[in-house]
This record gives C-alpha cells, structure tokens and sequence, in this order.
C-alpha cells in the first residue's frame, strides 16, 4: 500500500474519531450506535463523494486510490465501533484492575479484592447496557431483540467455527431457538 494511500485512509479516521470524541464531550447521544455509524460511514462517504465531484480531487478520481482509502477506512472504523462498548463498560475486570490499583504500591488479598467489587452493581449496568440494543423490556421479563437474536446468532456460529464450547445456562435450555 502506498503511504500516500495509508495517510489519506489513516487521516478520514482521525477526523471523525476526533469529531466522535467532541460530540460526546458536548452531548452524549441517545443512539450512539446510530451516531457512531453516520460519524464512522456515512459522513466520510460524503465528504470523498463531495470532494471528488465538487472540487475535482484528482487523487480520488482513481477507482483503486478511492478504494483502498475507503478500505482501510472502513476496517479502522469497523473495529473501533466494535470495541467501543467494551471500551465504554465498566467491567470486572477494569473494576479489579482499578481495585488494585487505588492499593499500589502494596497491592491487596483475594479477600480484599473481592470485598470491593460490588457484583449486582456490575451486573446491573451490563443490563442497562444491553437494554438500549439488544434486550428488550416485555411484562415482567426481558426478551431479545432483533439485534440481540442476531448478535447472539452470530458468536454461536463464530464459536462454533473456532471450534469453541457454546456455554449454556439451565434457564435457555427448553428455548432451543437459537442454539
């Protein structure tokens, strides 16, 4: 890949992880996937179809130039967003790591750590999380969305093709719809 490409597709990512990190500063959005996606896709595709047709840039004008920058592009932007709500959670284990170390230099016990770590508060903000997109509130219960049937669908075709265990719980196992 030529550098000239890298830095063109290195630089559309840049500018809109720096206009994704702005827009949050001033306002979290209520969709952030929605938001993530017109940052991340639509507005970059705007912006090259723009440029190449209102101000003639001769450098996208060749289909393998406009390609590889939108490639590489859409992989770096592909991947961010596919980390991002790992990245956003709190998880346990950023929760013990952050444990610890309020405790450094010494460190802590298993038992100290453990007494830290607070499990329904956790557990309750990985359900708030899922609630937004892939869970959904139904009487008393919670049922799966259409994006949760499908996110589950696919790590269950994608631990299958790893060759991995499908981990099941007691409750799914009378639902066999999905696995």
């Amino acid at each position: 890949m030529s550098p000239v490409l890298l830095l063109y597709g290195l630089t559309v990512f840049v500018i809109c992880l720096c206009i994704h990190l702005l827009l949050w500063r001033i306002r979290h959005p209520g969709n952030e996937v929605l938001v993530l996606l017109l940052i991340f896709f639509i507005m970059p595709l705007l912006v090259i179809c723009f440029s190449r047709f209102l101000y003639g840039v001769e450098f996208l004008s060749h289909p393998v130039n406009l390609a590889t920058i939108s490639l590489l592009h859409m992989a770096l932007s592909s991947a961010y967003i596919a980390t991002y709500p790992a990245a956003k959670a709190t998880s346990p284990t950023l929760k013990i790591l952050l444990i610890v170390a309020s405790a450094m230099p010494n460190g802590l016990t298993r038992a100290e750590i453990v007494k830290h770590v607070d499990v329904p508060e956790l557990f309750s903000n990985y359900l708030k999380d899922l609630e937004c997109s892939l869970i959904a509130k139904e009487g008393d219960g919670f049922v799966l969305t259409w994006k949760g049937r499908l996110t589950v669908s696919f790590f269950i075709l994608f631990r299958r093709m790893l060759g991995l265990q499908i981990p099941t719980v007691d409750v799914l196992s009378p639902h066999k719809g999905l696995l």
